[in-house]
Order: C-alpha cells, then structure tokens, then sequence
C-alpha cells in the first residue's frame, strides 16, 4: 500500500466513536483510559554512513550522512491503561544547497510501534518501513578548457535504493497532557537498486542508523 493511501486509511478511522484518552480524561497529566487517538511529530536525526561529502566555498564542509537529519509525519495510537501501540506515517529528509548545486536524500516512513507505558513515561520496540528511498546530487562546475577559456559540466546523479526494513527502540516522556518529547535509535540499512536509472547489480549498501530528537503533540 502506498504511504498516502494508509495515511488516508489512518485519518479516516471512526476517531469520533472511540474515547479518546487525551481529550477525555480528566487528569491533566497521564490520561491513561482506554481510547484512539492521533499525533503530529517532527524530529532531528544524526548518524549513518556518508553519503557524500559537501565542500563549500568558506573552506568548511560537510559530510551528508544517510541517517540525517529532518522527520516529520501524523500518527494514530490506541492506548489501554498500560500497554498501547502506535502507527507513524512520516517525511524523512536531508538536502543542502550550494552555489554551484545541491544534495538531497530522503523517504518515506511507516513505524508500528508497541509500547509499555507507566505514568509520564513510555518504552517502545518496533519496526520501520523505509519506501521510495532516494539521494540526489545536481552539480556544476567551472572547468578550465586549457586554451584560456572555461566551460560548465553539470553532473546529474541519482541513487535508488530498495525498500527497507529498521527496528527502533524509544524513550517518550510527557511534558504536558498532550505533549511529548522522545529519544529513539532506529537500525536501518538500504541496498542500492540503480544509479542513474541503471541497474548496477553490485550488492552496494550503505548503513542508515542514527539516533533522533522528537517532539510530539498528542490530541
């Protein structure tokens, strides 16, 4: 199923006929009767293999690494008193941009996360589907032709990867009665499918893991 049809799957379930634990419930601070309901999340990730390493005019650079750096998506959860499990849709993306170019690297993400939850805490294990993972780079450069002109080369490069399967383990805190703050590790490799359109057949892989910084509101 494509990422946006289980969106619209998720979005469209009967939230209005359940309970729903953070709306519901009196108590301010845990909310933990039984019920449906939905998040919005966004994180900063750090870690994986390079990519590509980014050299830029003021002589810094930088190293685009596979497991970085934006996360954004929806969710649902049911949650018992206890134990609960969560379902995330997600953006995961990485781009920079230059005089002379740009790179970027992204997918999309399907999370079902189990969890334990005991008051203000929460402790998940689960899975991560990466889809349509992808990094591109778009450059052009000066190049001194040797008879005292220059001409521009442009270098168009696209990598596809296979379709990808992670675990993540996740420590949520609750701050207020709908919002949260999360730290997680998720464990993910891509295998690359074709360079330039071009089936390479070589059995390249590059590592994903990284950790994250999330912040969630719960309604």
């Amino acid at each position: 199923m494509k990422p946006c049809l289980l969106l619209a799957a998720v979005l469209s379930l009967p939230a209005f006929a359940q309970d729903n634990p953070y709306i519901d419930n009196s108590d301010p601070t845990l909310g933990q009767s039984d019920g449906l309901a939905f998040t919005l999340f966004g994180g900063y990730t750090q870690g994986g293999d390079n990519f590509i390493t980014i050299n830029y005019t003021d002589d810094t650079r930088e190293h685009f690494r596979m497991g970085n750096r934006f996360h954004i998506g929806v969710g649902a959860l049911w949650e018992g008193e206890n134990f609960g499990t969560a379902l995330n849709l997600g953006y995961h993306f990485n781009f920079a941009d230059g005089t002379n170019g740009k790179v970027d690297f992204e997918r999309y993400t399907v999370e079902l996360l189990p969890y334990y939850r005991y008051g203000r805490h929460k402790f998940s294990v689960g899975a991560a589907w990466h889809l349509g993972v992808r990094g591109k780079l778009d450059v052009t450069e000066t190049v001194d032709n040797g008879d005292g002109t220059t001409s521009e080369e442009n270098t168009h490069v696209r990598v596809d990867f296979d379709d990808a399967v992670g675990a993540i383990i996740q420590y949520d805190y609750q701050i207020t009665h709908h919002n949260w703050v999360s730290l997680r590790y998720e464990w993910i490799d891509y295998d690359v499918d074709k360079v330039n359109g071009v089936d390479l057949g070589t059995g390249l892989s590059g590592d994903g893991d990284h950790f994250g910084i999330y912040y969630r509101v719960v309604f």
